[in-house]
């Protein structure tokens, strides 16, 4: 499995990608410490590099070998999120992803909420980190109309107000302009674009980029100090200026 980093403006995006069928067999008996191997080479060293003082957030929109999954890092910065990372995965079986994202939730430095896709597959991957951690650090999402119409606009407010700092990538602009609106209200458009290596993406950096702002400013879930903590039901977070310009979607217009 092929592993390549680029940094941009000092914020890594990390792509993690198998371009074999059959993935889940391909990494054999030697499958989870292949994995623990990238983790420490190329991972690892980016979250050790992260400052330990400063909050952090976290977000990941799930896909297994039609759509990419996205994980999105945020972290504070004076009175703006900066992204400490974005990390991609690209056709990962489930028990090696699951093995990446367990990693990342237990070493980032002062997690305050990490919220999930729990739709379709990604609903046991959100579970094993709610299972993980429990419910004063994750939120499992099912993503609806209602809840991206509450926060999509939040989150394009924050790009406005350059609340939230981003790396420079047209993979993630391109991401974000497949937000359209649709009856007035913001969904992700059914189109597909190519990638910057060639590949399908569907708009899974800016729902990932989007449970992590929620992450991040949504009402904590952490409980005050001698509070009982008690389980509960699952609920429903700056490129640069203009990042999102034109619809995809003949007939509809775009996220504005």
């Amino acid at each position: 499995n092929p592993a390549t980093k680029n940094v941009m403006r000092g914020m890594p995006t990390l792509m993690l990608s198998n371009d074999r069928q059959g993935a889940a067999t391909n990494f054999g008996a030697l499958r989870e410490g292949k994995t623990q191997e990238w983790i420490d080479e190329v991972l690892k060293p980016v979250i050790d590099a992260m400052p330990k003082n400063k909050r952090t957030a976290f977000g990941q929109d799930f896909g297994r070998s039609g759509d990419l999954s996205d994980i999105w890092v945020l972290q504070e910065e004076g009175d703006h999120w900066r992204t400490a990372f974005l990390l991609e995965l690209r056709n990962i079986p489930f028990d090696v992803q699951k093995q990446i994202m367990l990693f990342v939730l237990q070493n980032l430095p002062l997690l305050q909420n990490a919220k999930f896709d729990s739709r379709g597959n990604g609903q046991s991957h959100a579970e094993a980190a709610l299972q993980a951690l429990g419910p004063s650090f994750v939120e499992c999402v099912m993503l609806s109309a209602g809840w991206y119409a509450e926060w999509f606009p939040k989150y394009r407010s924050a790009y406005e107000g350059r609340s939230i700092r981003v790396p420079k990538s047209e993979d993630i602009v391109q991401d974000h302009r497949l937000i359209v609106l649709r009856d007035g209200k913001p969904v992700v458009s059914a189109a597909k674009v190519k990638g910057s290596d060639g590949k399908d993406r569907h708009g899974d950096s800016a729902v990932a980029g989007l449970l992590a702002w929620a992450a991040a400013t949504g009402e904590s879930l952490q409980p005050s100090a001698g509070a009982t903590i008690q389980r509960h039901s699952p609920v429903e977070n700056r490129p640069s200026r203009g990042l999102i310009k034109r619809p995809v979607e003949r007939g509809r217009r775009r996220w504005a």
